[in-house]
């Protein structure tokens, strides 16, 4: 069974080493990296399965490549390590 975190990390996995290829495809990645962000930052319980995923390799290497998804990766990495824990 896939969980809501990992569908979001694998569906931002085919970006890690390319940019996206349309405006449709941008605009998407973007809102699955608000997505993941937003489940981060709104649910502590949410970080676990990102770290379990190994969500926060995906994001080093979003940012590594110097794709178009660093952007959204650098975003997502702010809100899993800023620990808010007063939420979830």
């Amino acid at each position: 069974v896939v969980d809501g975190i990992e569908y979001l990390l694998q569906s931002i996995a085919p970006y890690r080493k390319k940019d996206p290829e349309t405006e449709e495809e941008c605009e998407t990645l973007e809102n699955i990296f608000d997505a993941l962000a937003a489940s981060l930052f709104s649910c502590s319980l949410n970080v676990q399965p990102f770290l379990d995923a190994q969500g926060i390799e995906l994001m080093l290497r979003c940012l590594r490549e110097k794709v178009h998804a660093g952007g959204g990766a650098l975003r997502v990495l702010n809100y899993v390590l800023s620990g808010n824990s007063s939420n979830g």
